[in-house]
């Protein structure tokens, strides 16, 4: 009796599993279709963010909420995160691969790590408008997305040593 109850479980893990996963598709092919072809980004997050609750396991989902929701309607951070979380997750396949010089970009990975110079551009905005956290903050967020990115690491250098008065700080970066 014990052993049925455990199979019953195990299909019904499995069955859930295929639903929520058939859900999350849906959901992120209706994002697609907002974002790419109505041009409605509200909608595309929507969908987006309904997509990655239903499967918080699929790099795409996040890659998309970063490169063609967030970044559009100019929620930087936000889309920082996402992109955070997508390195944080399983590589995957870029639907549409492309060649950048002598390297061909195949997965979301390689692709995520070209948008520090982004993070890096938006850490000097917030720098010239006096916003001395959120420079950090996108220093931070363009470190993460390629720790060797070297731009940003005199940036931060440069705001601890000039803003924050801390020489140990700046040398860490400078070091």
């Amino acid at each position: 009796m014990q052993n049925h109850f455990s199979k019953l479980i195990i299909i019904s893990i499995f069955i859930t599993t295929i639903f929520a996963n058939r859900q999350a598709s849906t959901a992120f092919n209706s994002a697609k279709t907002y974002a790419r072809v109505e041009k409605n980004l509200k909608k595309a997050e929507e969908f987006g963010f309904n997509a990655y609750e239903l499967d918080k396991t699929n790099a795409l989902y996040t890659f998309f909420l970063a490169t063609e929701v967030l970044i559009p309607l100019k929620k930087r951070d936000e889309a920082g995160e996402m992109f955070i979380k997508t390195l944080e997750l399983e590589d995957a396949e870029l639907e549409k691969p492309f060649k950048l010089g002598d390297n061909y970009i195949k997965t979301v990975h390689q692709s995520t790590r070209l948008y520090a110079d982004d993070f890096y551009n938006y850490a000097i905005d917030s720098y010239n408008k006096k916003d001395i956290d959120k420079t950090e903050s996108r220093f931070n967020i363009a470190l993460r997305l390629d720790s060797k990115h070297l731009k940003s690491m005199l940036g931060l250098a440069d705001l601890f040593y000039n803003n924050k008065q801390n020489i140990d700080q700046a040398l860490k970066y400078i070091n």
